[in-house]
């Protein structure tokens, strides 16, 4: 999904036609878990209950990145 994300976005973006699809696919995803551990915070903060599903992304989003 990422990768896919990333290639539309690419597609789309005037502003950063000059991005390399993989450097652009590292900062989406540092975004991306910015995003999750905010969300992981609130979650612990207000709705304990539902601390994991932003716990699931970020699982996800620490594997390791594929190498091409």
């Amino acid at each position: 999904m990422l990768r896919r994300f990333t290639a539309a976005y690419l597609s789309h973006s005037t502003l950063h036609h000059s991005t390399d699809a993989r450097e652009a696919g590292l900062l989406i995803r540092g975004w991306a878990m910015e995003k999750a551990l905010y969300e992981l915070e609130y979650e612990l903060k207000h709705r304990i209950a539902n601390f994991p599903i932003p716990l699931e992304g970020i699982a996800t989003l620490a594997v390791a990145l594929p190498t091409a």
